[in-house]
């Protein structure tokens, strides 16, 4: 009588020694299959690598160009709104939710409306209009009669006329909102009620403004707050502009304060700078167009400029601080650059997440390539062991064991791929953007941002080695013992 057994089930450890004898025993093409895979993660891992650091840096650079520029704003801010689009800029900006309901308050008709419903409804209707002014001149034409601003919205509000605007968008698929369909369509059906809202806010704070100037008077509001700032007595001035009407947040009262006090040496260091002897032999001494901001900028670090500046003005005798000078000097350059690289990093990173379409095809079609190259090796791999598959099925391996052996073994060099893959990406990204941000990228390193990076790398290496061993692991694991035993 046949007795038929059931066959054995290999230890995990016994299994994971075969798949490693496995993958040393067909070394070079393990390696050109771990190769593979790195090429592709590497890929994805230095794009999404220099994105997120250079989207650390622009956000860095715009937090001290924020700080640097509080002072600005704070002139900015005592002078009346142009119009709608003005309301929407400065209610779509992020700002303390304290001093923008208490704001709201005190400018609108007294109904205090949900702060986050009201910044969110003005940064899409800012969206929109963004939107819609960078879409080729052609396209703006034919969406809306090139209307622009507040404009193009008071002119969607016809139904007409949104009807006409949705048509012709839908055959055009270049052009994509930048807001969800529902949202637009609610967007625009509020806006007549959120306009004027926004006019009474502008109309409120006209009305405070007034009251604020009446305050400084006979001075001009830089003046008072520069001198109140060297007397210590800033918070007197914003305690004042609060009462008319016009609140400010703590944080921002300490940059204002901080940035007005620069403004007075940063006045004082320019009187030395335009001073007749200093201007006269400038350019035949250093062969440099005279500015007061170039005199200052190109003294820091230079003591034999300080030198002939002293000596041109009097030096200390004359009441000249060398020392006062080259600190301002340098605070007046490091704010330079911040606007500059706040500028420039907002050029060139925008609001990009790291993948644009183009980048996000190269991707795909590396990873199509990826799969298909360590599918390839696998199956040749299968082809060289039937003896070996037949062999184990014949001592009782399962179809199981067999398709876990190739999986793994698949699994396992993703895994090394993957590593080798990320190890090269921060090689040719973090390197490169050390060298080129220097000292800025050192305090905003995104390390958060970075862990994240390589989780994904480790994960697509394991998901595109797991997808492309499953066809050869199914080949391998349906193999016929005998027919395998026949192959030469």
């Amino acid at each position: 009588m046949l007795e038929i057994r059931e066959q054995t089930r290999l230890p995990l450890g016994k299994l994971l020694r075969i798949c490693r004898l496995s993958i040393a025993h067909r070394l070079l093409r393990s390696f050109v299959t771990v190769g593979i895979i790195a090429l592709a993660v590497a890929f994805l891992a230095s794009t999404l690598t220099s994105a997120r650091l250079g989207l650390a840096v622009r956000d860095a650079a715009a937090r001290e160009a924020h700080e640097f520029s509080a002072y600005s704003r704070f002139l900015a801010a005592l002078q009346p709104w142009s119009g709608s689009a003005a309301v929407l800029d400065w209610a779509a900006s992020k700002q303390d939710d304290a001093a923008l309901a208490a704001n709201l308050r005190s400018w609108g008709s007294g109904i205090v409306p949900d702060t986050q419903a009201f910044q969110s409804r003005a940064a899409e209707a800012r969206q929109v209009m963004d939107w819609f002014q960078v879409l080729p001149v052609g396209g703006r034409v034919l969406l809306a009669e090139n209307r622009s601003g507040t404009d193009l919205l008071d002119w969607l509000v016809e139904p007409r006329n949104r009807e006409r605007f949705a048509t012709r968008l839908a055959n055009m698929p270049s052009a994509r909102l930048p807001i969800s369909a529902e949202r637009f369509d609610l967007m625009v059906k509020d806006w007549p009620e959120f306009r004027g809202r926004l006019e009474d806010l502008r109309a409120g704070r006209s009305r405070r403004l007034e009251a604020v100037a009446l305050g400084f008077a006979p001075r001009k509001p830089e003046q008072a707050l520069i001198e109140a700032a060297a007397a210590g007595e800033a918070g007197r001035i914003f305690a004042d502009v609060a009462a008319n009407g016009l609140t400010i947040s703590e944080p921002e009262q300490a940059a204002i304060t901080r940035e007005a006090k620069f403004e007075a040496r940063l006045a004082a260091a320019f009187v030395w700078a335009r001073s007749p002897g200093v201007r006269s032999g400038w350019h035949a001494e250093f062969q440099q167009d005279f500015s007061p901001a170039r005199v200052l900028e190109s003294s820091v670090g230079s003591p034999r400029r300080i030198r002939w500046i002293a000596e041109r003005v009097g030096g200390k005798s004359a009441g000249f601080d060398e020392q006062e000078f080259l600190e301002v000097g340098a605070r007046f350059k490091e704010r330079r650059n911040a606007f500059e690289a706040t500028r420039d990093l907002a050029a060139r990173y925008g609001e990009a997440t790291g993948i644009d379409a183009r980048t996000g095809w190269l991707i795909a079609v590396s990873f199509l390539v990826c799969v298909v190259g360590i599918a390839n090796a696998m199956l040749m791999s299968v082809l060289e062991r039937f003896k070996e598959i037949a062999t184990m099925k014949c001592l009782g391996a399962r179809n199981e064991t067999i398709g876990f052996l190739f999986i793994f073994e698949s699994l396992a060099m993703g895994l090394l791929g993957g590593l080798l893959g990320i190890a090269g990406a921060f090689l040719f990204a973090v390197l490169p953007g050390f060298w080129i941000h220097g000292e800025r990228l050192v305090h905003a390193f995104p390390y958060g941002s970075l862990a994240e990076v390589v989780g994904l790398g480790l994960v697509a290496a394991l998901v595109l080695s797991g997808l492309a061993a499953i066809y050869p692991a199914r080949v391998a694991s349906r193999m016929a013992p005998l027919e395998a035993m026949r192959v030469e």
